[in-house]
């Protein structure tokens, strides 16, 4: 996971607009962070504990199909 502050997109899009070329192609990159790093993070902020299980990336991709095809199913 890739985390970038709202201000550095802000920044990016104002130099793109003022100095990038038509038809070029911009990347606007942060931090990469693991999704336990930015678990442990929110739960700095929010002063609760971090989740005590792990979901494997299996598990979780299986169910963001499944949504996509419920999604695409239920809506026509």
């Amino acid at each position: 996971m890739v985390t970038l502050h709202v201000d550095n997109v802000v920044d990016g899009h104002i130099a793109a607009l003022d100095k990038g070329q038509p038809g070029q192609r911009y990347l606007l990159t942060g931090e990469n962070a693991s999704f336990l790093q930015v678990f442990d993070i929110a739960a700095a902020i929010t002063n609760t504990k971090t989740p005590r299980f792990n979901i494997p990336m299996l598990v979780m991709e299986i169910y963001g199909w499944l949504s996509v095809l419920f999604w695409k199913t239920s809506t026509y």
